[in-house]
């Protein structure tokens, strides 16, 4: 969560999340082990009840040199830039 807040989530208008639908740690990681994280939007939607935020759906991919470490995907809610466009 950490790199995910470095690498994206602090540099956004991010207000939360309602969760995360889909976890899952394929092996362990070890202190100071190399990471790589790959983020693929997957959908994005405005939000019904409030028009000032939208939705986004990412998955979050990290290996590291041996292969394949987690995957998760979840929504975050984003402020939009300009809520009357």
């Amino acid at each position: 969560m950490r790199m995910m807040c470095d690498v994206y989530l602090m540099d956004t208008a991010n207000i939360g999340s309602p969760g995360v639908e889909y976890l899952r740690w394929l092996r362990p990681v070890g202190p100071g082990e190399p990471l790589m994280v790959r983020t693929i939007v997957r959908a994005t939607r405005r939000s019904n009840s409030k028009p000032d935020r939208g939705l986004v759906k990412t998955r979050w991919i990290v290996r590291n040199e041996v292969g394949l470490i987690m995957v998760m995907e979840g929504w975050t809610l984003i402020l939009l830039r300009n809520p009357s466009a």
